[in-house]
Parts: structure tokens; sequence; C-alpha cells
């Protein structure tokens, strides 16, 4: 992973940059109308239509009656996760993702381990009960069965009509409930220790849209 790529609206990337500020949004609001196709998604919710193996499933009853076949045509698995926040970026830089989630700016992190470790220092030093998690996001045929039961991973996985966008995303979470919408953590000026610089976008063939309070 050579860079990060953070793509927002100007103001907040300026934000981003100066002061350090991640804005961490509910898992539960991907799914708002206003948000773009590319930032659209129920991130609580992982589901799978796997074809069924054996068409025909075999019912024994109990009380002696034969047997009974049903003919199964289809099947819809289901994955439901908790509740957690998440601050959403790309390992690649393509102007064509400026437009996929309504952005006018990038930020570019050129030492994406060094800023990966200040934010776990300052969440473990400054946010009691809270733990951090970091992945690439895992893209997934919904035509089969998952690779995996195992929670993180699953958070950290998307359909696969999502990866052009090469997403790494940077998890928050709690045992405690929350009816929090956002939550702020902030770093503090990050330029000159991460390597960051802003790109804007290079044309404005659609209008910029200021849902991403949301990614």
């Amino acid at each position: 992973m050579k860079v990060l790529c953070r793509y927002d609206t100007q103001e907040r990337i300026e934000k981003f940059i100066n002061d350090g500020v991640l804005s961490f949004g509910n898992a539960r609001l991907y799914v708002a109308q206003q948000l773009t196709g590319g930032q659209r998604d129920n991130e609580l919710r992982r589901t799978f239509y796997p074809s069924p193996k054996n068409g025909i499933v075999v019912f024994t009853p109990q009380n002696g009656t034969p047997p009974i076949h049903v003919e199964v045509v289809g099947m819809k698995l289901e994955s439901l996760l908790p509740h957690y926040f998440l601050f959403c970026l790309s390992t690649v830089y393509d102007v064509c993702l400026y437009e996929e989630f309504g952005r006018d700016a990038c930020a570019v992190i050129g030492d994406p381990g060094r800023f990966l470790k200040r934010l776990r220092d300052h969440v473990s030093a400054n946010m009691p009960g809270w733990k951090v998690g970091c992945r690439g996001v895992k893209y997934f045929d919904p035509r089969h069965t998952p690779e995996t039961n195992d929670l993180f991973d699953l958070i950290c996985s998307k359909d696969q009509r999502y990866k052009h966008q090469y997403e790494y995303r940077i998890v928050l979470y709690t045992r405690e409930e929350t009816d929090a919408e956002r939550i702020p953590v902030c770093l503090g000026a990050l330029e000159d220790d991460c390597d960051i610089t802003m790109r804007l976008r290079p044309t404005l063939s659609a209008p910029v849209s200021d849902s991403g309070q949301i990614s």
C-alpha cells in the first residue's frame, strides 16, 4: 500500500490536513438516498444469493408419512452486523472517483503507516472503551456463499460491483450503546508528519455533493 486517498469536499480535506480531523459515520447512515451510487450501500447487512448445490431438499416427517421432496430454486443468506463507525479511503488516486463520490478534492497520504499509527495511538490514549481496526476491503461475488463468518472480515467486505474503488476502511467501534450519527477524531496537523498533499478535481462535470458527511 503506497498511498491512501481520502476524497471529500475541499473544505473538509483542508481540515483533515491542517487539523487532522476525521469524522467517522455511523454504518446505518450509508443507505441514505442523498448519497451517490458509489457511496450508498447497506453497511449493516451482507447478502448472498448462492445457487443450491442440490436442487432437491428432502424433509422426513416424524409421523411415519412418506418423505416430502421440495425443489429449491433459490437461496438467500444474510449476515447481520453490529453498529460501527466508518471512515473510508482508497488505495488509488483515480480522477474518476471524484465523480463517483461527488467530491472536489482529495488528500493523498504518502505515509499511510505513519498516519495509521497516529490514529491507533490517539484512540488508545484518548478514547477509552473504543477500538479501531484498519483493512483493505475484500470484494465478494454475491452469487457464492461467504468465504468467512469472521465479524471483522464481513465488515471489511463489499459486493464486487464496488471493486473499482479499491477501498481501505477504518472502523471505529465500542461495546457501549450509542445513537451518535458521527464520532469526531482530531489528530492534529498531518501535512508534515504524514506526507499529505491535496489535489483538486480536474474538472467539475457534475455538481459537488455535500452528502459526504456519511462516507
